[in-house]
């Protein structure tokens, strides 16, 4: 991909923009609401809560790359509004994407003409490129002899980077194949129970039989609030935790 030099001089500005964190959702931004069962990389952002995930090493098509967002919970990207895409657009930018097309999630295969986002949401927000949607190749010239314009199925839409991420319509299937963003709802991550909050449930459903008493006499309150206290100073303060334990022991042989 070529820039002349004002292109260049955009480029630059977009990228420092983004980079000086002055931009709404730039950067990385808080992690937690992605998936667990994505990798923490750099390709990784965060816009209003939602998590997005650029794919843009190699290439899906419109159907491989949906089902690809849709086994971590996802699906591909709706843009629905001039501020999500022009985040969408720094973003590549920040990221130095040389490419042409990034696949949306936008599709009017279900029915002609009615294009829908394929994660179920509505929305009037529209930026399709000139002349687009067109449905077919256009005419081309190989060894200067004219070849028709080719009808085809274009029934999904990218981003085309080289017009300014304005839309056009695309091939669902192979052979065409592009780059992709995949964005995911927030997630709520339920933080781990620790060991004395897993026994209260326990202790509060034991019915008062004999085998329950047998089970209460078993549990030694001391023995456990000794081992637990510097085997949790020893995960959250690293080295400390060894310090602790120590100080612990002396205190008690003192």
């Amino acid at each position: 991909m070529l820039y002349d030099r004002k292109q260049l001089v955009l480029y630059s500005l977009v990228v420092l923009f983004y980079s000086s964190g002055a931009y709404p959702g730039g950067g990385g931004g808080d992690l937690h609401t992605c998936p667990k069962s994505l990798l923490h990389s750099p390709y990784l952002r965060t816009y209003n809560g939602h998590c997005y995930e650029f794919k843009l090493d190699g290439g899906l098509s419109w159907v491989e790359a949906e089902s690809a967002c849709r086994n971590h919970g996802g699906h591909l990207v709706s843009v629905n509004s001039p501020e999500e895409r022009q985040f969408l657009l720094t973003t590549l930018f920040s990221m130095w994407f040389h490419g042409d097309y990034v696949l949306i999630g936008l599709t009017d295969s279900k029915r002609e003409g009615t294009f829908v986002w394929s994660s179920g949401e509505t929305t009037s927000f529209m930026d399709w490129a000139y002349g687009q949607p067109d449905q077919y190749i256009h005419g081309k010239k190989r060894f200067l002899v004219p070849i028709p314009p080719v009808p085809r199925e274009e029934d999904c839409v990218g981003m085309r980077f080289k017009d300014w991420g304005h839309w056009h319509d695309v091939p669902c299937d192979r052979p065409f194949i592009s780059p992709y963003i995949c964005e995911y709802a927030p997630t709520t991550h339920v933080p781990t129970k620790t060991t004395s909050v897993t026994m209260t449930p326990l202790a509060s459903t034991t019915t008062p039989t004999r085998h329950a008493e047998t089970s209460e006499e078993s549990i030694d309150p001391p023995k456990t609030t000794v081992a637990t206290v510097p085997s949790t100073e020893w995960v959250t303060l690293g080295k400390r935790g060894m310090l602790s334990y120590w100080h612990l022991i002396l205190n008690k042989h003192n």
